[in-house]
Formats: C-alpha cells, structure tokens, sequence
C-alpha cells in the first residue's frame, strides 16, 4: 500500500494473519517517513521539552483527597506499590465545582500551600501537570482569557504541563502563552491527538483503546517516539491491557486509583508488571526513545508477542502474554555466543538461549547484551530484579471509610440517600459495571452516622 493512500487511526491494528506482517511493516515505516517530511517535529529535540521522554508513569491525584495531604507518604506508597511516578496530576475542581461561583482556577487558589506541595514533589523528581476544564463556563469570569489565566496559574505555581481535560487539543493561542510563563511546559491532551497536533503537545492520553488479540502500534508514538502516550481505562479493575499495549509501544500508562470519590484499586499483579516495566524502561530509556523499533517481530511462544528496540550493540526484546495461564519455552531464535549474553531482564537471570517464562497476562523483558558491558552496576540491577518478581496476586483492598463519632454518643444509625450522581462516588468502590458510565445516572447509598 502507497503511504498516500494509508490512512490509520489513532490505534494501528496488524493483519489478522501474521504472515501479513512484514507487509505492514513496510507500509508503516514508509507512511512514517512520509509524515515527516510532512509535519516539522524539532520541538521534540528542544531541550526544555526532555524530561517528558521520561515521563512514562503518571499519576492523577485529586488535589483535596486526604491521602494528599502528605505528599511525602503519598509518592512513597505509590513508590513501593507501582515503582515510583515519574509526573503527577493535580486535578483541582471536578466534580466539587459548581456549588457556587468559584472557578477552576479558584481552586487552585484555594488549596493550601500549594506552591510548597509543588516546589516538594520537583525536590522529589516528580513533574506536575494543572488541569484545564473547558466547559467550566458557568461560574466566575477570570479578567482574561483562558488561555491566559492558564499561564498565569502555571507561573504562579510552579507547573511543569498541562493537561487538557475532554480536549483533543489545546486552544490555538496556549501554546504562545505557556512558552511566556516558562520553557518546557508540555500540553497533554486527554481525547486522541491528530498527527497535526504533535509539534506542539509532547504528550497525550490513549484512553480507551480498543486493541486486538496481537497488540496494536500507536500511531503518534511510531510516528515521533519522543511523544509520551499514558495509556488509561479508568474503571477497568483489570488493567494487563493498558500495560501490555504500552510495554510493546514503549511508552506509559497513567495510575488513578481515586476516580473522583470511587476506589478503583489496582491488583498486586499489576502493579508488580508496572514495577517491573518502570525499572526496565528507567535504565534503557535510549532504546525506547531513540532506537530502532520493530513492532510484532516472530515469537515461537503461542499467545506471546513480541517488540524489538535495538540502539548502538544493545538489543532489547519486550514481550507480552496474552493468555491466562503461564507460558514456558523458547520464545525467539536467538542463543549467548560468547560476544553477547543473554538475560531476562523480569526474573533477573543470565540464560543460555531465549527461553523465558511468563506468567499470566504477564510481561517478558529479553537483553542481548556484548559481554564486555556486563559490569557490576548491572549485575546489581539484575539482583534488584530477582527480589521483586511478578506477582499474580488479586485485587487490593479497598481503603478504608473512615467514619468519627460526633459529640453526644457512640451510635451509629443506617442513613439512606438517593440522588442524581454523576461518575463519582464517597470512597467505596467503582459502582458502574461498564467501562465508561452514563455521566448522570440515579444513586442510592445507605451509610452509618452517628
């Protein structure tokens, strides 16, 4: 297929018939060069825009939650838990605003000791992002416009993006007064960013992805691999998808438990896949952001798939198990031969041939690496991976309902509330049984008070 005549989607699926696949390579390398000369991306090679190459595992943090409150426990929970977050969103307003003429950017100035909570999580290594709310329309009038008033709440603050809540894009002029305020400060869309979109948004959102059975290409990362796509399906309590289509992509996910008020957990197994992902993807970031990449390469190991990234002598393979049980074998036709050695980088071993062992709906991690580069940095590396293997652990618990006697007595009696509720809950779990609810929908809750 000529590339003028290749018109894919956000998500690239590959032929049904593996067979088909070095075709469709073809035909994606040479739509990607022809998109190129078409679309100028320097932007990606400005300094000030570097950090979001690395800025692969983001985190949605509502701002008033009582877990935020220390952000020092809160970045090492999710330290321990997912493997650290390398940005963080602060979302401010949804679904509190409205009760009276406050705006979206009042909330921001409302929040007590902000600029300090940022200024920490910069001394922590961790970027934050603002939230912009488009249809914040009924509520009080900034004395400029938005686009203004969003540079002045990123200056006054310290914020390192942007994220453009239910946007496939920023506002024509944001991008102008964003490079006023100070170098650097990306815009992430949250809907699918068009290719024409890329010069000037360093990042976007992969929010409910429909992929296949073999995983898809994501069109804007082939197209310009330093552009960081979070994969994320917020009601899911299975999110092996989102991993997997990020592992063979190279790029992120976004971690958001609290979904406005509603638990959303994620299980022991994923997190230790995001764990796992994070430590591998923090020591290669040059393969994955500047090497070559061969999407869906041949892979023996029935329902495991597989990526190439190769940069200078290092070759790395990720590979993703699709099946629900463990799967053993050799998954590619490749053997140490002295020169190179082999190692898997997810259970932390040297082996002889590529003969990996994937749990369920788990990750692989394949290195070929020249021998004269195995020093002792890597072999602690390597020991760091052994201690932290792949758990098939299920869901976590929910947090607690905290609930505080009031002065009088002791009792608790059953309070029952019915009301209009949008996709948002009071710290229980999810209620919806879709993976994207009606936004107003009829509630009925039953809760203890004294």
């Amino acid at each position: 297929m000529a590339p003028e005549d290749f018109d894919p989607g956000p998500l690239i699926l590959p032929p049904e018939d593996p067979v088909e696949w070095p075709g469709w390579r073809e035909t994606l390398r040479a739509w990607r060069e022809e998109k190129r000369r078409e679309i100028d991306l320097s932007s990606y090679e400005r300094p000030e825009f570097a950090w979001m190459r690395d800025g692969a595992v983001c985190g949605m943090a509502m701002l008033f939650d009582e877990e935020f409150r220390d952000v020092d426990a809160y970045l090492e929970r999710h330290q321990r838990e997912f493997g650290g977050l390398d940005a963080l969103v602060l979302w401010q307003a949804y679904p509190r605003i409205g009760i009276d003429r406050r705006n979206q950017f009042d909330h921001y100035r409302l929040a007590p000791g902000l600029k300090g909570t940022v200024e920490r999580l910069h001394e922590r290594g961790v970027r934050v992002f603002m939230g912009y709310n488009p249809w914040d329309t009924g509520t009080r009038r900034e004395p400029v416009p938005d686009a203004e008033a969003i540079g002045r709440i990123a200056g006054e603050f310290g914020f390192d993006g942007v994220f453009l809540d239910t946007l496939p894009g920023a506002p024509e002029d944001l991008r102008a007064v964003l490079d006023r305020v100070k170098p650097g400060i990306v815009m992430e869309s949250e809907l699918a960013l068009a290719v024409e979109g890329l010069p000037h948004h360093h990042a976007s959102w992969a929010q409910w992805f429909e992929d296949g059975e073999a995983p898809g290409v994501l069109r804007n990362r082939w197209l310009e691999r330093g552009h960081t796509m979070h994969l994320v399906r917020r009601w899911d309590h299975d999110h092996s998808g989102e991993l997997h289509l990020a592992w063979m992509n190279g790029t992120g996910v976004l971690v958001w438990e609290n979904v406005f008020g509603s638990w959303n957990g994620w299980s022991d197994r994923d997190k230790s896949i995001l764990r796992a992902m994070s430590a591998v993807r923090r020591r290669y970031a040059e393969q994955f952001g500047r090497g070559d990449w061969e999407p869906l390469v041949p892979c023996t190991l029935e329902g495991v798939y597989a990526s190439r990234w190769s940069y200078g002598s290092v070759t790395l393979w990720t590979l993703v198990n699709r099946k629900g049980e463990t799967v053993e074998g050799s998954a590619l036709p490749i053997a140490s031969d002295g020169t190179v050695r082999l190692f898997d980088l997810i259970r932390g071993i040297e082996l002889d041939h590529a003969h990996l062992r994937i749990p369920g709906r788990g990750i692989g991690a394949l290195l070929a690496l020249p021998s004269r580069l195995v020093d002792d940095e890597f072999l602690a590396f390597l020991s760091e991976r052994r201690q932290s293997p792949l758990s098939d652990g299920g869901r976590t618990e929910l947090l607690p309902t905290r609930l505080s006697p009031l002065p009088g007595g002791d009792a608790f009696e059953p309070v029952v509330a019915r009301f209009r509720a949008r996709e948002c809950g009071e710290y229980g779990p999810a209620p919806f049984s879709s993976a994207y609810p009606a936004l107003h929908f009829e509630r009925r809750i039953s809760m203890l008070a004294s």
